[in-house]
């Protein structure tokens, strides 16, 4: 018996060599899809931190003198600000967000509801690309 004839096969058959190149070649390109998803994420986490950082602070700027000028227009009377409205429409919102039991008061079963919905949401949305945006998002900020 001598390998030149073929009687002894090298290494596998050819249907063998197929099937362990094909799941080979799907299993790469599935890391392939899942490394590129999550460098992706990472990347946009990271010009997201940057660029907060960059802008954030002339928007926060920006936001502090609209507050202060409406506040001074007010004081001289220019401008009629109805602070206690826009507080209880703002709580309102915020409550009827929160109470998922329609009682009418946040409990802590409503606050479970609301990290469950999170949670979910998290999970269905990928939490590979979440936890690498939040990767880059801590690097961008933190660390440059």
């Amino acid at each position: 018996m001598d390998a030149e004839q073929g009687d002894i096969p090298l290494l596998q058959s050819n249907n063998e060599q197929e099937q362990q190149e094909h799941w080979t070649k799907s299993s790469a390109r599935k890391l392939y899809g899942s490394l590129s998803h999550c460098a992706l994420g990472a990347f946009l986490g990271l010009l997201t931190a940057i660029g907060l950082k960059t802008i954030g602070t002339s928007i926060a700027i920006a936001v502090l003198l609209i507050f202060v000028a409406i506040n001074v227009l007010a004081y001289y009377g220019y401008v009629n600000v109805n602070w206690r409205s826009l507080g209880k429409n703002v709580s309102q919102t915020v409550r009827a967000r929160l109470d998922l039991n329609t009682d009418r008061g946040i409990e802590l079963q409503d606050v479970g509801g609301a990290c469950k919905r999170i949670g979910v949401w998290c999970l269905s949305f990928g939490l590979p690309s979440v936890l690498s945006f939040s990767v880059g998002f801590w690097l961008g900020w933190c660390v440059l």
